[in-house]
């Protein structure tokens, strides 16, 4: 079921645990790496990786829940921290995901709870939004710059997930029109919201990298 703050109150710590688990060093790495690796001869295979991955994405809000861009910010907002964590974990997780020839990848980004047109909503939303530079009574400086640290690090986080995904579904062997050469399900960055991306001002470090990870993610559809 979709996460409910109000039902699942230990997912929040749960989700921060697991990321800082998987951010550690070594041999916490190779550790993990080598549970993972043993898990393809489940049924079905890699079913611990997709548990972990559902763990560390259950934060995103749905693609269907709070439509509006300010109701869907003051989302963002109430789980930044697990949120953010959510998203480390899941950029380290896709790391992990086997290429094509185990469709582990083409059934993420096809699953029925539409876990990739949440996370492109997300990314969307986050970087068409302007970064906070007017004054805010009674927020220091600090804190505005740490917050808009934070919605970057998840929209970063965000795209090279979908990207890691998209390429590990793909066949590049494959022929153009065959299956295996197409891009499965809804993830794809609409060309519009490109574009609100490369209009917003100011055209800062930070908001460079975002509009250069989304060029290179775009891309993979052309």
């Amino acid at each position: 079921s979709p996460y409910d703050p109000a039902i699942h109150r230990y997912l929040a710590p749960a989700v921060d645990s697991w990321a800082k688990l998987l951010a550690r060093d070594e041999p916490n790495r190779t550790f993990y790496k080598k549970i993972f690796a043993s898990d393809v001869t489940s049924s079905p295979p890699y079913e611990l990786l997709t548990k972990s991955f559902a763990l560390a994405i259950s934060p995103i809000p749905g693609h269907k829940h709070d439509s509006t861009r300010a109701g869907m910010m003051a989302t963002v907002d109430a789980r930044k921290p697990h949120l953010m964590q959510g998203m480390l974990a899941a950029e380290i997780i896709s790391g992990l995901v086997p290429g094509h020839e185990v469709p582990v990848a083409r059934s993420w980004l096809t699953s029925e709870d539409g876990f990739a047109q949440s996370l492109l909503r997300l990314i969307t939303v986050l970087s068409t939004e302007p970064p906070t530079v007017a004054v805010t009574r009674g927020v220091p400086v600090a804190a505005r710059n740490a917050d808009d640290e934070a919605l970057l690090h998840i929209t970063l986080s965000g795209i090279t997930v979908l990207k890691r995904l998209f390429e590990k579904a793909r066949d590049p062997e494959a022929a153009p029109g065959e299956e295996g050469a197409r891009l499965p399900g809804d993830g794809m960055i609409r060309q519009e919201n490109l574009l609100g991306a490369l209009m917003l001002k100011p055209p800062s470090q930070p908001r460079g990298e975002v509009i250069r990870r989304l060029c290179e993610y775009a891309g993979l559809d052309m």
